[in-house]
């Protein structure tokens, strides 16, 4: 269960569809290049950073169940694809990599 401005309830039904970057924690955003904010905004994928306190505009995990998942995948961050399935976890070092990955491997289906 997470809180935001807009209520309760589980992540989908809060941060809605569609690709999603999710960072486990809002100091943790200046890990993602701002080149990569901006690539990731272009193609619709957004990034939520979990919050300690909602009524800054974030997504506060209440149950602390996010953060415990990308813990145990030692990760500080989770590509999440517009279907619900996880593309891929990174660390610290590899968020970049990570973002680059999704691109090519966009940009090969929809060329194929």
């Amino acid at each position: 269960m997470v809180q935001s401005a807009a209520g309760v309830g589980l992540f989908d039904e809060i941060a809605g569809g569609g690709a999603t970057l999710i960072v486990d924690q809002e100091e943790r955003l200046a890990d993602v290049d701002p080149a990569h904010r901006i690539a990731l905004s272009e193609h619709g994928v957004r990034v939520i950073a979990l919050a300690t306190h909602s009524e800054r505009g974030g997504i506060v995990d209440l149950e602390g169940s996010l953060s415990d998942w990308l813990n145990e995948y030692g990760a500080v961050v989770a590509l999440v694809r517009p279907d619900f399935y996880l593309f891929g976890t990174a660390d610290h070092e590899g968020v970049g990599a990570l973002i680059d990955r999704f691109f090519v491997e966009l940009k090969e289906t929809t060329h194929a």
